[in-house]
């Protein structure tokens, strides 16, 4: 199934996604700080509820 297998990369994606906002987010002078977190929530949700879905 070609979809699910794009959906796999979205999600591959998202985690490599995740993982920069962590890096970048290490700075606590980071005036985004708080906006960062909710979105990588948001992301980490919807990245698990792909994965649930394949």
């Amino acid at each position: 199934n070609t979809t699910l297998f794009y959906r796999r990369k979205e999600i591959e994606k998202l985690k490599g996604l995740l993982e920069n906002i962590d890096k970048d987010a290490g700075s606590n002078s980071n005036p985004y700080l708080p906006f960062i977190k909710v979105l990588k929530s948001r992301l980490k949700t919807l990245a698990e509820g792909e994965q649930q879905k394949c």
